[in-house]
C-alpha cells in the first residue's frame, strides 16, 4: 500500500502549477495563436502517449451555464453505471476538483504522481521554446493531467468543459463525441471580440465535422454562425426552439420545474437548482444525453438509464450557481460575472424568494464589465457592499467599482460600503442583513464565492438540501401527435 504524499511533496506540486503563465490569474491577453497553441497542446499529449484520443468526450462550451450542463450530463452519464470523469475550471477549494471521477476529485496523491509523469514533458517543451509564452501554461497542464488521469482510471464516458473561448482552447484537441454550445453572450470581449458573433465564432471552433451538437442560443446573429459552422462541417446540430424545447414551469427555493420536448418525447420534472435558466441548462444536457445515446448506441449498445437520471438529477448540486448556503439569514452564493448572468441571478431571485430584500456583496474582475452589472444590482440591493477577492491579483478595486456606480447611480454610489478586505465586507452583510431581516447575495466573481464560501457554511453549517421530488421511472413520455 502507498504510502499518501509528504504534505511538502503535494504543495510543491501546487506551486509548480501555478508559477506557468495562468490566465486565469494574469490580465487577459489576445485570445490569438501567438498565445493559444493548440500543436503546443498536441506536443505535450504526444510526449504523453496520447491520452485523449480514446476518451471521446462530450465537449462543453459557451459563454454561461457550461458548468452546470457539464455537471448535470457527468451525473446523469455516472447514475446510468458509466464510469465518468467531468473536467471543469475554475475550482472551489482545492485544484483536484477540476479532475472528477464518479463524483471524486483526483486525490492529492495521484496529482503528485501524475506531475511527475507530466513534469519532463513540459520541460522538454520549454527546454525548444524560444520565449517564456512558448512555454506550456498552467491550463494546458492541467488539462493534461486530467487525460492522464482520466485514461489511468479507465472512464467509459467523459465530459469536457473549455476554460476560455473554444477554438483555441486547450480541450479542443479531442474529437468529442457530442459538441455542446450553451448560450453566446459578451464575455472575455478583449480575447474573442466585441460582437455575438465574433464570440459565437470562437465558441463554435469546438464543432467537428460530422460530430453532432447541441446549442442553446436562440438569438439570431449568434445562431447564425453557429449553424453555418456545423452546415459546413456537416455536423448535424439541435436547436433549442427547434429540435428541442425547454418550457420553465416555475422557480421556488427548493428548485425548477420544466418540461421537455423533442421529437421522440417529452420529460417534466424538478432540479434543485433554482433559475429559469437552470431549466434551459437541463435542457441542453438532456438533448446532448439523447444526442451521445444516440452516437454511442451506433458503436455498442449502450443506454442512458432516465428513471435513475431522475433520481439523480433529484439531489444535483452546482457550487456557485444560485447556491443556498445557509438560512436564518439566507445567503445565496453566484458566480454571475456578466451582464446576463447577472440579469438570470436577479430574475430567479425576485422569482424564488418574493419580495425579500436583500443586502448585495459584490466583487469582480478588472477585465469584466462592472458598470453593466452594478447598472442591475445597484437598484435591487436594499444595501450594496463592494469588496474584492484576495486570492486573484485580477480583482477590481472596490474604490473603483464605486466610482463605476456613480456614473449611473449616484446616489446609490454615496450609500455603498466599500472593504478591500473580503472577511471585513461579509461580517458588515452579516450584520445588516440579521438586524434588517433581509437575506445575503453574493456575487460578481467565481473567485469571491471560492474565497467566503467556506467561511460562510463553517459558521452555521450547509443549507438543508430540498425536499426530493417523484423521481420513479424514466419519466418520459411520448410527444402528442402534430
Amino acid at each position: 500500500m502507498k504510502a499518501p504524499p509528504r504534505a511538502e511533496e503535494y504543495l510543491e506540486a501546487v506551486r509548480y502549477l501555478y508559477r506557468r503563465i495562468n490566465y486565469e490569474r494574469q490580465a487577459p491577453v489576445p485570445y490569438q495563436s501567438r498565445y493559444f497553441k493548440l500543436d503546443r497542446m498536441r506536443r505535450l499529449l504526444q510526449l504523453l502517449g496520447d491520452p485523449h484520443q480514446d476518451l471521446r468526450p462530450i465537449h462543453i462550451a459557451g459563454s454561461k451555464g457550461k458548468g452546470s450542463v457539464a455537471t448535470l450530463i457527468a451525473s446523469a452519464l455516472q447514475a446510468s453505471g458509466y464510469r465518468t470523469a467531468l473536467f471543469t475550471s475554475p475550482h472551489l477549494e482545492r485544484l483536484e476538483e477540476r479532475l472528477m471521477v464518479d463524483g471524486h476529485p483526483c486525490s492529492a496523491e495521484a496529482l503528485v504522481e501524475l506531475l511527475a509523469i507530466v513534469r519532463p514533458a513540459v520541460d522538454r517543451l520549454d527546454q525548444s521554446a524560444t520565449s517564456e509564452w512558448e512555454r506550456p501554461t498552467f491550463f494546458e497542464i492541467v488539462t493534461a493531467l486530467a487525460m492522464l488521469h482520466f485514461r489511468r482510471c479507465q472512464v467509459d464516458a467523459c465530459v469536457l468543459e473549455t476554460g476560455l473561448g473554444g477554438r483555441l482552447d486547450a480541450t479542443n484537441v479531442c474529437t468529442p463525441s457530442v459538441s455542446v454550445i450553451t448560450s453566446i453572450s459578451r464575455d472575455h470581449t478583449r480575447q474573442l471580440g466585441e460582437t455575438l458573433s465574433e464570440i459565437a465564432g470562437e465558441k463554435a471552433g469546438i464543432l467537428k465535422a460530422r460530430v453532432p451538437a447541441v446549442t442553446g442560443v436562440v438569438e439570431r446573429e449568434p445562431l447564425a454562425v453557429i449553424e453555418e459552422t456545423s452546415r459546413h462541417l456537416h455536423s448535424p446540430l439541435w436547436r433549442r426552439e427547434r429540435e428541442f424545447t425547454i418550457e420553465s414551469l416555475g422557480t421556488t427555493p427548493e428548485g425548477t420545474s420544466f418540461r421537455y420536448r423533442d421529437d421522440r418525447g417529452v420529460l417534466e420534472m424538478t432540479i434543485p437548482l433554482m433559475g429559469r435558466h437552470q431549466a434551459i441548462n437541463a435542457g441542453v444536457a438532456l438533448a446532448a444525453l439523447r444526442l451521445w445515446e444516440s452516437q454511442t448506441q451506433m458503436r455498442h449498445s449502450a443506454t442512458i438509464d432516465w428513471s435513475r437520471v431522475r433520481r439523480r438529477w433529484a439531489d444535483v448540486r452546482c457550487p456557485a450557481r444560485v447556491e443556498v448556503v445557509r438560512h436564518q439569514p439566507t445567503v445565496v452564493l453566484d458566480a454571475a460575472h456578466n451582464d446576463a448572468s447577472v440579469r438570470a441571478l436577479l430574475e430567479t431571485l425576485e422569482e424564488a424568494f418574493p419580495r425579500r430584500a436583500w443586502v448585495v456583496l459584490f466583487a469582480t474582475s478588472a477585465d469584466k464589465d462592472a458598470p453593466a452589472m452594478l447598472r442591475q444590482l445597484g437598484p435591487f440591493a436594499r444595501q450594496l457592499i463592494l469588496t474584492r477577492f484576495l486570492s486573484n491579483p485580477r480583482a477590481a478595486d472596490p474604490r473603483e467599482l464605486r466610482e463605476a456606480l456613480r456614473d449611473s447611480h449616484p446616489a446609490l454610489a454615496a450609500s455603498c460600503r466599500v472593504s478591500g478586505d473580503p472577511r471585513q465586507a461579509w461580517k458588515w452583510a452579516f450584520e445588516s442583513a440579521c438586524a434588517n431581516d433581509w437575506s445575503i447575495c453574493v456575487a460578481g466573481s467565481f473567485f469571491l464565492a471560492a474565497e467566503l464560501r467556506k467561511t460562510i457554511c463553517s459558521e452555521a453549517g450547509p443549507a438543508e438540501a430540498p425536499g426530493s421530488n417523484d423521481s420513479s421511472g424514466s419519466g418520459w413520455t411520448r410527444p402528442p401527435d402534430n
